[in-house]
């Protein structure tokens, strides 16, 4: 089950995603549009990420949403895309809100 504690984890999550995929920060930021020093401030929990950002890394990185919450697992054969993505942003919607 997801809760808060995921979105204190995402930010160490893509730095575990980018760095297996062997990307600098610098590439990473310019892909998203902000700077390198935004993007190790995301990835250090100091600053969220937006549903937008993480949509571009999904495609950035050829994975799932889910894998910012559980790098480990690449997808959740009971859930449809769909699902997934409406549970996802109720988590966001509901703390930021």
């Amino acid at each position: 089950m997801y809760d808060a504690d995921c979105l204190e984890k995402i930010g160490s999550n893509v730095k575990f995603l980018r760095t297996m995929r062997k990307l600098r920060q610098q590439d990473v930021a310019e892909k998203l549009g902000i700077s390198q020093t935004h993007l190790s401030n995301m990835e250090c929990g100091r600053v969220k990420f937006s549903l937008k950002q993480l949509l571009r890394l999904a495609n950035l990185f050829n994975c799932q949403l889910e894998c910012f919450f559980d790098p480990h697992r690449s997808r959740r054969s009971h859930l449809s895309n769909f699902v997934y993505l409406l549970l996802i942003m109720h988590l966001v919607f509901s703390v930021c809100c």
